[in-house]
């Protein structure tokens, strides 16, 4: 094999790695943009209800979404810091 096929193969290696971190950040926005609007979801309910014990399981419920979406935007910055 020729070297010019050789840095062809290379060169199409590193293109696919670059895809497959392109395709991860997208799903990755997808994916913090559905915890957003669950958490949105869950402070409305939260506006509404009135049992003490519903409120304090949907105040957990929003704790978990909210770290989650922390952690995801955490991730998302690496991310995007090792593409610049």
């Amino acid at each position: 094999m020729g070297r010019k096929k050789l840095l062809k193969k290379l060169g199409e290696f590193f293109s696919m790695d670059r895809r497959a971190r392109v395709r991860r950040k997208e799903e990755l926005k997808d994916l913090l943009s559905r915890l957003k609007l669950k958490e949105c979801e869950l402070l409305e309910r939260l506006e509404q209800e009135a049992d003490p014990q519903r409120r304090k399981a949907l105040e957990g419920k929003i704790h978990v979404v909210h770290q989650q979406r922390k952690k995801g935007i955490g991730l998302l910055r690496e991310l995007r810091d090792e593409d610049a």
